[in-house]
């Protein structure tokens, strides 16, 4: 497709009857408020992801384009309520107990006996930003605990997560069974 400005490299979506172009124009200026306000990057690659992600928040605001909604996020006087809008969209739901299991034995075996050693008697604190549902920050304290590290030490953990639907769930701790498919059985617990 082939914008009225020349442009040919676009991602385009069609949503019921409509079809969304994401011209060049606007998908610089999205990525870069997204990336600004959010940190979460959309290279040339993701181009169709985030015409896909975006789409849906279009046509619900009875938008004509992408453009449009740039100037939705970026000056409507509901934009704070936009955005969290498209950070439940922005979120990647796929988690589950022990996701890169290296990097969680690691703080509990390495990085947290070493602060510990370091710094007795200082908290060690641990942030899990982009958490999701908790199941990252759950395996942090999992392993700490199974170290002997938890309840023996000062330890701090914050989950956080820009979708408010994400920390709701992670609020509510209550987890399918595809979340346990990399736990290991001896941690497994079925009462």
């Amino acid at each position: 497709m082939r914008d009225p400005r020349g442009s040919s490299n676009n991602s385009s979506l069609s949503l019921g009857n409509t079809t969304f172009a994401l011209t060049d124009a606007a998908f610089s200026l999205l990525r870069e408020l997204i990336e600004q306000r959010t940190g979460v990057v959309f290279d040339e690659a993701k181009r169709g992801l985030l015409a896909d992600k975006l789409s849906e928040p279009v046509a619900a605001n009875g938008l004509t384009s992408f453009l449009d909604y740039y100037y939705l996020l970026r000056y409507d006087e509901n934009a704070e309520a936009h955005w969290a809008v498209l950070m439940d969209r922005l979120a990647v739901p796929e988690t589950f107990f022990w996701r890169q299991a290296e990097q969680i034995l690691a703080v509990a075996n390495v990085i947290a006996p070493a602060h510990f050693l370091a710094y007795p008697g200082r908290p060690l604190r641990i942030w899990s930003a982009g958490c999701c549902t908790g199941e990252e920050p759950i395996s942090l304290a999992i392993a700490l605990a199974e170290a002997g590290l938890l309840g023996k030490y000062p330890i701090d953990i914050a989950a956080t997560d820009g979708s408010a639907e994400m920390i709701a769930r992670a609020r509510h701790g209550s987890y399918g069974e595809r979340s346990f498919r990399q736990l290991p059985p001896a941690l497994k617990w079925c009462g």
